[in-house]
């Protein structure tokens, strides 16, 4: 620009030929004015030679930068120096701290700063940079510097998306943490598992080194240490099935344009963990209603609707006359929740919102209004499309009878417009015999003592959602059972030295099974297991009955330890494989009045599980 152009007096000129033979040329200018001993001076030249011009471009270069090099040359005479010193002037330098003036100084060109930037909790001091982030070495002239920190433990990416099966080894290069100022011998790893489409509190697991990602679950890893000063930092991760769909606190959003009474702030809890903070801002006492607060997310699939799950909790004033209802939108109440914990908060309404986000409709009563006293919080929100579901996962059906497939015959919800298939597999109630038969004409019929595993999947918008729905015939004992296997202090009665069985109800593809597990790698011999059978809560009548079930088995399969042993309670065959087994002869046993039975399990990797399903008891 023109008034950047400056011209100089010029007091010499000199033309040598250096070492390659080409001609240099050397400017020499004197007289600045002092405001020009930090401008760059760019020189710029020219030859022609048969009418072709060619030019060059010297180095940028101040009057400042020269005179520094040249009071730091050990060379330079003695009286040359206070010729140099002088073209090296004093700048203003303001610093600031989280945006505001912390200091100023005033420093002379070619220096560093002095001042100390002040210490912030969880963080460590970086370096002093430029206001627009450009990076600061000295002084050149008058500036504002603004202190840049660190977190003592920086996370790259809070949410990690892992295939199930993946091993998450716990350390800072797989978690993707970098340690600034932290003394890395006193980093401590904890891990809590949440199933997401659950609602079960999320439970600490064992893992010290490592853990393997299952279905449908996520993980959250706490990660604490202490500085080298001896302050205590964290940091947290979020480790998950890539399946999930996890919502994160900023995604949620809680208020529609015609309901102000909630609101939604972003906290951050100890552990590092950002979650959605709801509150009654209006001082309402809110009734389930017309009136009723809407929750806001963004769901990847515009076309489908969502049950949605969360953990929640409450701040400390929550108390038994502060408390929250969370309904369906179809406005039945689907709890009272007084207190912590997880629920399926409901589904999301079919049509999405003007904002572009998907719509669920939540009642609450706080009958406080002061945010900091009594509020709520959404952690670890869950969104699960709903293509397909079963009104029952089980039916009684009867020999003879002709099963349509369709929606309505198997009692089914479908989305409109998804696309079904059926795969239909029989099996033997009282024995082990397995076939997927034909289904092509669209039905088939029930034979007695079989039992019809029917999986549906429905497909729409590319999402696709398995239901499974399992048809019995009338003659066989087909049970609901409370407990399918004793808990541990049950077991721990029996045989205490052997207190390593666990289990727990799980749903798979809509169906309710029963996952069992061993607490540590080692073979196990002669295991209880106790089921509410048929003669749960009466009494006996001395009868005992053959016990078939659907077994599978999850987890490493590379090594002969990795199999299910079932064994008759008499030491009968060994059953290696997976599929339908006999798994043993059930008598009465008066704990609680529960069937029982041996099952022998050699389960050598800790990961792995059992999943139990459509046991069927047989008179012996």
């Amino acid at each position: 620009a023109e008034e950047n152009v400056v011209n100089v007096k010029i007091s010499a000129n000199q033309f040598r030929k250096n070492a390659n033979g080409a001609m240099e040329s050397y400017a020499y200018i004197y007289d600045l004015e002092e405001e020009m001993y930090n401008a760059e001076f760019t020189a710029v030249g020219y030859l022609t030679v048969n009418g072709e011009t060619e030019y060059t471009t010297a180095v940028s270069r101040s009057m400042a930068s020269v005179a520094y090099a040249a009071v730091n040359d050990p060379n330079l005479p003695e009286n040359r120096y206070a010729i140099a010193e002088k073209y090296l002037l004093e700048y203003d330098v303001t610093l600031k701290v989280d945006g505001e003036e912390y200091e100023k100084e005033t420093v002379r060109y070619g220096n560093g700063v002095t001042t100390v930037a002040p210490e912030k909790a969880g963080y460590v001091f970086k370096c002093w940079k430029y206001e627009n982030g450009n990076a600061f070495d000295v002084v050149t002239g008058d500036c504002t510097l603004v202190a840049t920190y660190v977190k003592n433990i920086e996370v790259a990416n809070v949410s990690l998306k892992e295939s199930v099966g993946t091993t998450v080894a716990l350390n800072a290069e797989r978690l993707g943490l970098t340690f600034n100022g932290v003394d890395e011998s006193t980093v401590d790893y904890k891990v809590v598992k949440t199933v997401g489409a659950s609602t079960t509190l999320g439970t600490a697991i064992s893992a010290t080194e490592s853990f393997v990602v299952e279905t449908g679950c996520l993980y959250d890893v706490t990660v604490t240490a202490q500085t080298t000063k001896g302050d205590k930092v964290n940091a947290y991760v979020q480790v998950s099935d890539k399946d999930v769909i996890v919502l994160s606190a900023r995604d949620f959003q809680m208020a529609s344009p015609t309901s102000y009474v909630a609101t939604t702030e972003y906290i951050t809890l100890e552990n590092g963990m950002e979650v959605a903070k709801v509150y009654n801002n209006s001082g309402k006492h809110l009734v389930l209603g017309e009136n009723s607060p809407v929750v806001w997310f963004d769901g990847p699939n515009q076309s489908l609707q969502y049950q949605f799950y969360a953990t929640l909790r409450h701040s400390d004033a929550f108390s038994s006359t502060n408390w929250l209802i969370a309904r369906n939108i179809d406005k039945k109440e689907v709890a009272i929740q007084t207190k912590e914990g997880r629920y399926l908060m409901g589904t999301s309404t079919s049509t999405v919102g003007a904002n572009g986000y998907h719509q669920f409709n939540l009642n609450t009563i706080m009958k406080r209004n002061n945010p900091t006293e009594l509020y709520a919080t959404f952690e670890n929100i869950v969104l699960v499309p709903v293509v397909i579901s079963a009104s029952s996962s089980e039916k009684q059906v009867t020999a003879g009878d002709t099963i349509s497939l369709d929606a309505t015959s198997l009692g089914l919800t479908v989305v409109d417009g998804a696309e079904l298939s059926y795969v239909v597999k029989e099996k033997v109630g009282a024995g082990t015999s397995v076939a997927t038969i034909d289904v092509s004409a669209g039905s088939f019929t029930v034979k007695s003592g079989y039992f019809y595993d029917v999986e549906i999947t429905a497909t729409k918008a590319g999402v696709s959602q398995k239901q499974l729905v399992t048809l019995y015939d009338n003659t066989l004992s087909m049970e609901t059972y409370v407990s399918p296997f004793a808990n541990v202090s049950n077991l721990s009665a029996i045989t205490p030295e052997k207190n390593y069985l666990t289990s727990e109800h799980v749903t798979i593809n809509g169906n309710g099974a029963y996952k069992l597990w061993w607490k540590n790698a080692s073979v196990m011999t002669e295991r209880l297991v106790y089921f509410h059978g048929k003669h749960a809560g009466a009494t006996t009548d001395g009868k005992s009955y053959y016990v078939y079930a659907d077994i599978s088995y999850v987890g490493q399969t590379s090594t002969a330890q990795d199999y299910i042993l079932a064994v008759y309670s008499s030491g009968g065959a060994v059953v290696k494989s997976q599929g339908r087994v006999l798994l043993g002869v059930a008598s009465w046993y008066d704990l609680g009045h529960y069937m029982k039975i041996r099952l022998n399990s050699g389960l050598n990797n800790v990961n792995g599980y059992l999943l139990v399903d459509n046991v069927v008891f047989v008179e012996k």
